[in-house]
């Protein structure tokens, strides 16, 4: 299950970066500006991933050793890293579909549209 949800994570965040490979700025290499943009989402990426192991790795462990669910979930950093998990995850989807729904916007696809909204070129 946790393997299956690490797949699923990197998934999305390569359909991300395909999404965004559809605009100019990737096309014409300005992946400075396409960070300065979209770094919110690259940083709650790695954020949600690093949470997710910490909140899922220490139950693979538990369960190899044979510790049982009641002793495991007695534990503190148990129940604080599911929760944390939990309360990342809804932010991070929630960024996450915010910035695709925004990334249809005409000034992601017209290098003059981006000019003029964004540096203030006309």
């Amino acid at each position: 299950c946790t393997v299956l949800q690490v797949v699923v994570h990197l998934s999305v965040g390569l359909t991300f970066f395909a999404i965004l490979g559809q605009t100019f700025l990737i096309n014409y290499g300005l992946l400075d500006d396409a960070w300065r943009i979209f770094r919110h989402v690259w940083l709650l990426f790695c954020l949600h991933l690093l949470s997710l192991l910490a909140a899922r790795v220490p139950r693979l462990v538990a369960a190899g050793s044979g510790t049982s669910w009641l002793e495991f979930w007695s534990s503190h950093f148990a129940k604080g890293a599911h929760v944390f998990h939990s309360l990342l995850a809804v932010v991070y989807y929630a960024v996450l579909m915010q910035t695709c729904f925004g990334m249809a916007r005409t000034k992601f696809y017209k290098s003059e549209v981006f000019a003029a909204r964004t540096l203030g070129v006309k």
